[in-house]
This record gives C-alpha cells, structure tokens and sequence, in this order.
C-alpha cells in the first residue's frame, strides 16, 4: 500500500475539526493529526487550527473558513480566512493558490481572506511578493493586492489599519512558544499610542492578549532603546502590567521598580498591591524594591509564559 502523502499537522486547535480526505466523508480530527493532500478542512465558529509543514512554513486558519489541500503546496480557500507564515528555509518551495482562472505564488508572510470571487492578499511585517497573472508583484508592508477570480488584475492598495485587521490572529500569539511574534506585536500596538486618536483601540488589543502580554509589556519598560522611550506610551505600559500581571508575575514587577521612574514605579507598585494583597501602611511614604521583594515569595514570582484565551495548545501524548 502506498504512503499517504501529508500536507502538514495539525499543530493547533481550539478543538476537533473537520477534515474530508479524498473519497471520504467529514470527520472530527484533532491536534497532531496529519492531514493527507487533496483533502479538504473546515472550522467552525470559534473553531481555528495552524498546520505545520516539514520545511517549518505554517498556515493559520481562521474560524468558519474551508480550505482544500491540492498536490505539493497548493492550497484553494474555499471561504473565509487564513494567514500564510513563511518557512524561514529560502530554498522552501512557496505556498500557492487557486483564485479561479488565477494562480497565486505567495512568498512571504501574508494574510489572505476570500470574499466570494475576489481574493486579497495583505503584507504583513515586512514586503511579500505573489507571481500572479503570469508577472510578479511586490506588496510593501501594510499593503492589500486584491485579485478577482475571472479577473487577470492586481490592485495594489495600502491596509486599512493592518494591526486591527489582523487581531484575528492574538489567540494564536497568547499559546504560541514564539515569544519573539508575541512581543512585536506588543511593541507594534504600543508604538500606536499617542499616533491618533484611536489610542482605546490598541490599548484593548494589547490587553486582549492577557497574561501572556506581559513579559513583552515588562521587557518594554526595561528596554533602553529610544524608541521605547516615549513616556505617554511607558505609562500605559505600566498601567495594563499592573492591571494584567499575575502572582506569577511579581518578583519580575519587583525588579522593574530598580529601573524605571518614580512615575511607572508608583503604577507597578499598585500592580503589587493587587497581587500581594498587601495595601502601604500610612507611616510608610516610600516601599522600597528591597521592601516588596521581602513580600513577593521567590518561587512563585517566576514569569508565567502562558495565558488563558479562547485558544489551546494541546499537549502530545
């Protein structure tokens, strides 16, 4: 009998999903679950999945979408949402779509969303490039290539807000074991603040990321670059951490206090006092980092690296 070839694995789920090999019916598949090619997949509401492959590419695939595997790296959405993450192998072949008429060679990082017969495809983090209707496009950063499936036309357009469009994803950031994804994005939505007058928008996206949040919002009020150096952007930071951080977070909040001003110092302070119960006596003006780290027991003011969220990462057996 010959080997059943894979597109990837199931690496993330919310939950089962449903996958239709060849010549099958649908059936309720789970994390681990290697998905054969020519097969099809489809989430439910609140239902999401990212399938690795071998080279280490990933897509991601957003909930009440159907996607069809073709031959190599082939993939056709059927309906709905998915966001191409780009194996860091240059040598990696490149994900490819069916549009109707259109095949689409996408490389680079990119979210894609089909509605009805018209297909975009949107740069994220850094400029993508697509070979469609027989000629190559580069798409900057932040920029919509909207392609119709009977149409050979490329338009080319800046995002709308990027950063919001592509929060779909946060739940993928908060069970992820790449802090590195988590943390620009944190830096990306903080640099926002101050910008416009949508400053309520970023802050809650920030905050929607959860606990997991705060390693990145803490490595920020640490960090000596100038560009983290903003102070309306510094307090914020400070005030998601102490409404944020938990008991797990707290010898890492008692040692940001020996590192930042009296202002972001005063707002970790009252994180603390949430945490630790412990609200300042009257007589004592000023608790010292020495002070708070008398209280904050050791063992368990390690940084905790995961969050709750909508999300789960399943454990293998």
């Amino acid at each position: 009998m010959p080997a059943i070839r894979t597109f990837g694995t199931i690496a993330l789920a919310t939950g089962d999903v449903e996958v239709k090999p060849k010549d099958e019916g649908w059936s309720d598949w789970s994390v681990q679950s290697e998905v054969p090619v020519e097969a099809q997949l489809r989430t439910g509401e609140t239902i999401g999945c990212e399938i690795v492959q071998q080279d280490g590419a990933s897509i991601r695939i957003d909930e009440s979408s159907e996607v069809t595997f073709n031959g190599g790296k082939n993939v056709e959405l059927n309906h709905g949402r998915l966001f191409v993450c780009a194996s860091d192998d240059d040598t990696s072949e490149p994900v490819g779509f069916s549009c109707g008429h259109n095949y689409v060679e996408i490389e680079g990082n990119v979210d894609v969303r089909r509605t009805g017969d018209s297909f975009e495809f949107m740069a994220v983090g850094e400029s993508a490039r697509i070979n469609a209707a027989q000629r190559a496009e580069v798409i900057p950063p932040g920029h919509v290539a909207r392609i119709s499936a009977d149409s050979e036309q490329v338009e080319v357009t800046p995002a709308n807000d990027p950063l919001l469009a592509t929060s779909w994803m946060n739940p993928f950031l908060q069970q992820s074991t790449d802090n590195a994804e988590l943390a620009e994005r944190v830096n990306q939505l903080l640099a926002q603040i101050g910008q416009s007058k949508l400053d309520h928008l970023y802050e809650d996206e920030i905050r929607s990321l959860g606990a997991p949040a705060v390693d990145a919002l803490v490595a920020f009020l640490r960090s000596e670059n100038p560009a983290h150096q903003n102070e309306r952007q510094r307090i914020k930071a400070a005030q998601i951490v102490s409404d944020l951080a938990t008991r797990q977070h707290a010898m890492s909040l008692v040692d940001l206090l020996e590192h930042v001003d009296s202002d972001v110092s005063l707002i970790l302070e009252s994180g603390l006092e949430r945490i630790t119960g412990q609200t300042q006596e009257p007589e004592m003006k000023v608790r010292t980092p020495q002070h708070w780290r008398s209280i904050v027991d050791e063992p368990t003011g390690c940084i905790q690296r995961n969050g709750g969220g909508r999300w789960m990462a399943f454990a293998e057996n």
